[in-house]
């Protein structure tokens, strides 16, 4: 199990496009699909940035109580 979750026509999109697969999508289509990706994008910098912040709080907390 993954921890996004992305809709599949978003990861069929970028299997395709990886795989040098052209796509021939409506400009519509493509300007939904970019939102998509850009949102996605964004919110895995977001989870890997409040991660590292756990991380570091944790190791300073854990630093602190074995002192």
């Amino acid at each position: 199990m993954r921890a996004t979750s992305a809709p599949c026509w978003l990861e069929t999109t970028v299997s395709r496009r990886q795989a040098g697969i052209e796509t021939h999508w409506m400009a519509k289509e493509r300007i939904i699909i970019s939102v998509a990706e850009r949102q996605l994008r964004r919110r895995e910098r977001r989870a890997a940035l409040w991660g590292f912040i756990a991380g570091i709080v944790v190791g300073v907390l854990l630093a602190i109580s074995l002192r």
